[in-house]
């Protein structure tokens, strides 16, 4: 590819997308925010293929480190989205079958010699059958615990990389990535706002730059 190939990309697009785009990145939450709030808030992705042009051109930059860690995270912490209601649901289901088995023990165990082969079979299938709705419930717990433990490391890990670095101006979390504007973003940008937006609309990039002071 030619090294011009993503400056004529980016000259190719609306201006206003791009203008859009960078304020977008400007406003956007800060990495260091988005993580000590654990992403609650619904981050926007727009501008993705805008961000992609703009990285390749160097107007911004992405942390691919942090971005990798955080969608990791993300991606893990989707799957447990109900876990702490599952678990809830498991514990209280446990707890039933507990009360359960002891009475199924408890039955087996009163009279036994007096009792019928059938009957003792019909007891002891019974207990068996509760122990193993038991032992099945245990196992789903503990798996459980363990994915929510191991969704907490992930968590500590990622604020403690984020946190250890510090970056001016921050890296925003938009469009699924860790990124910020360079300088060559902020005079970009600057570019951009010394025209009225009436006068850059449904016009390229490249052609506003071209004009320049013609539409201010």
């Amino acid at each position: 590819m030619k090294t011009n190939e993503p400056f004529r990309l980016l000259g190719a697009m609306p201006c206003g997308r791009v203008y859009d785009a960078l304020c977008d990145l400007i406003d956007g939450q800060a990495v260091t925010d988005a993580v000590a709030r654990r992403f609650e808030s619904i981050e926007r992705a727009a501008h993705a293929d805008v961000f992609s042009v703009l990285q390749t051109a160097g107007f911004v930059e992405h942390h691919a480190e942090w971005t990798q860690k955080i969608r990791g995270y993300l991606e893990q912490k989707e799957k447990l989205s109900s876990a702490a209601e599952e678990l809830t649901q498991i514990e209280r289901r446990l707890k039933t079958v507990e009360v359960q088995v002891r009475h199924a023990a408890e039955q087996r165990a009163r009279n036994r010699l007096l009792k019928s082969k059938a009957m003792k079979w019909e007891e002891d299938s019974k207990q068996s059958e509760l122990s193993k709705q038991k032992n099945l419930l245990t196992e789903q717990r503990n798996r459980l615990m363990v994915a929510i433990k191991g969704l907490e490391r992930t968590y500590d890990e990622l604020k403690f990389l984020v946190s250890r670095e510090g970056h001016e101006p921050p890296y925003m979390w938009r469009a699924g990535a860790a990124q910020r504007m360079t300088e060559d973003g902020y005079f970009l940008l600057s570019s951009i706002q010394k025209i009225p937006s009436n006068h850059y609309a449904g016009r390229q990039l490249s052609d506003v730059l071209a004009l320049g002071g013609i539409l201010i």
